[in-house]
């Protein structure tokens, strides 16, 4: 899959340390590498956006890393993307949520083929309205539940998944 850069990195507020990076794992949809969820929201957030895949067709992803040792978080998010594979091969729809707290940066990383329907602007915006505000007050949970709300809401409005003829849905992109 080819994934492009489209939400500049911004500062967020920093956490204490989590868990262990070192690995992929399965993660389902959220990877909290750094520790700053809890089981509950891990598992509601994952629970929505595999409901979501399954209804609209784009995957989300959503990993959280303690440091990004030096990398420029865009480095670490593509290539984070490309081990995990998100999205359809065939569709190229696959988006990545990427917040490394301790450094105070995170970034929306959507497949080229995403681009249309999910432009930089529209990515600041999630940034701004969402993750931003909580992150600052060290409300990791409150800041993705909220942007996991205007992604699936952004998915419903743009599927990815064909329709009965085959074709892919109105609307999504490419």
């Amino acid at each position: 899959m080819r994934w492009v850069l489209l939400a500049a990195a911004a500062l967020i507020a920093a956490c204490p340390a989590g868990a262990d990076q070192t690995g992929y794992g399965d993660g389902r949809h959220v990877r909290d590498l750094a520790g700053v969820l809890d089981d509950a929201t891990r598992s509601r957030l994952a629970d929505r956006l595999e409901q979501a895949q399954r209804s609209y067709g784009p995957q989300v992803g959503i990993v959280t890393v303690k440091s990004l040792d030096g990398k420029p978080i865009a480095e670490f998010a593509v290539a984070y993307a490309e081990q995990w594979q998100l999205g359809s091969p065939e569709r190229d729809d696959g988006l990545l949520i990427a917040v490394a707290p301790n450094d105070h940066e995170t970034i929306i990383l959507p497949t080229v083929h995403m681009t249309t329907n999910y432009p930089r602007e529209w990515c600041e915006e999630v940034l701004q309205q969402a993750l931003l505000p909580q992150f600052g007050k060290r409300d990791f949970a409150g800041g993705l539940t909220q942007a996991v709300d205007m992604i699936v809401a952004r998915m419903a409005r743009y599927p990815t998944l064909p329709t009965k003829g085959g074709a892919a849905a109105p609307g999504a992109g490419g």
